[in-house]
């Protein structure tokens, strides 16, 4: 790897209505653009490393600060990158499109330079933040996007790892750096995404099956909603609609077939071959018989009379 080069920036002694400026330009030279707000008596520090084509920026603040990227100033990067941060001391919580996430020290976190986000710190802090290329992460990552904005820390197995490579590179005063370093960082990386890959795909497979069960047992409700089943087990309706669609499918299309399974056991069941087609509409969850007819004929490509026609004859 290159040797490293050094850049090193504090706020200077101003009046508190200055600082935030002062901090503002400086996080937007070194660093990113964000609008920033601090606590009285702020002062902060930023120092910049250069690592071959990993950049590490040490921040030290004194007191509580929060940083906002807009969606604006995020279109306004030319030089997209990835931002691995690791909490060396202060508490936190980021704000991103996929959720608030708490932060405490020995927490990582990977962010992309195109993503707004608000990120806050509740008094003084230290942070190392790593800047690496996009092809650079893509390459060891096969889908990045699992691991953005995903506290990764002492709760995940390869939490430790991935610290102890970020502080291992901090504290490396060596010129040139190891390139073994890097290496460690890159497999650590790689390691915790897959794994939150992995528990992301099993829990989603999971809650998924979870759903289905309930969708089947409310289904022969005329007016069950998503909604219901989403309350019923204690998540949004944005993260049920989120996980039928990773399993390619929605909730309606779902309770539609369930319904029109159920319609058609119905029909076929010897037991009682004289009930109405519109009282079998209507005990599947069938408000409009019409209705039902036609999704029927589209499932299984003949009408319900046809069908049960067709049954007796073979019988």
């Amino acid at each position: 790897m290159s040797p490293s080069i050094e850049a090193f920036w504090t706020t200077p002694p101003a009046a508190d209505d200055q600082v935030e400026r002062h901090w503002r330009e400086l996080l937007a030279r070194g660093l990113l653009e964000v609008d920033v707000e601090v606590a009285p008596g702020f002062s902060g520090t930023l120092r910049r490393r250069s690592l071959g084509r990993l950049q590490l920026n040490h921040v030290a603040v004194t007191a509580a600060q929060t940083l906002r990227r807009s969606t604006t100033q995020a279109s306004r990067c030319e030089a997209p990158r990835y931002l691995l941060l690791c909490w060396r001391s202060g508490r936190g919580w980021l704000r991103h499109r996929v959720g608030e996430t708490p932060l405490s020290p020995g927490e990582c976190l990977l962010l992309h330079s195109h993503d707004p986000f608000e990120l806050s710190f509740a008094a003084a802090s230290d942070c190392l933040i790593f800047q690496l290329p996009v092809d650079w992460v893509e390459l060891q990552l096969p889908d990045p996007q699992v691991a953005i904005a995903v506290a990764l820390g002492k709760r995940q197995p390869w939490g430790p790892m991935l610290r102890g490579a970020m502080e291992a590179l901090h504290s490396d005063r060596g010129t040139p750096t190891p390139f073994v370093l890097a290496e460690n960082l890159c497999t650590a990386l790689a390691l915790a995404a897959e794994d939150i890959e992995i528990r992301s795909t099993r829990h989603v497979r999971k809650t998924f099956q979870s759903l289905q069960r309930t969708l089947a047992e409310l289904a022969s409700t005329c007016n069950v909603t998503a909604g219901e089943i989403a309350q019923a087990h204690g998540i949004s309706l944005r993260y049920l609609h989120a996980i039928y669609s990773a399993n390619g499918t929605s909730c309606g299309r779902e309770l539609i077939r369930v319904r029109l399974e159920r319609a058609q056991r119905l029909l076929l069941d010897p037991v009682e071959p004289g009930r109405s087609i519109d009282d079998i509409a209507w005990q599947c969850g069938f408000s409009d018989s019409s209705h039902f007819r036609r999704r029927f004929r589209a499932l299984f490509g003949v009408s319900p009379s046809a069908m049960r026609l067709d049954t007796a004859a073979a019988g």
